[in-house]
């Protein structure tokens, strides 16, 4: 029985991760526009961490300036202080 609890409540923090990584992914989407967006490579959001991948030089330099208004921006749209780290490549 035990076991079967301890199961439940790993699968249910995996769904709750997947989800809160998709959610993150959207507001990347939303809040940066679709210029942005077009040369955003990939996103990914794992404890705390938010890696963009972006395909543009420039804008990755730009973007890096920026890194702190970027988390604090993400946590606004997510009502808690859930991006910690933001990493532009």
């Amino acid at each position: 029985m035990a076991d079967a609890i301890q199961s439940f409540f790993k699968s249910q923090q995996k769904l709750s991760t997947r989800y809160t990584s998709n959610v993150v992914k959207n507001i990347w989407k939303e809040e940066m526009g679709p210029t942005i967006f077009s040369y955003t490579k990939r996103v990914q959001f794992s404890k705390g961490t938010l890696r963009i991948y972006l395909t543009s030089s420039t804008l990755r330099h730009e973007l890096s300036m920026s890194k702190q208004k970027i988390a604090n921006l993400m946590n606004a749209q997510l009502g808690a202080e859930i991006v910690k780290e933001v990493i532009i490549t």
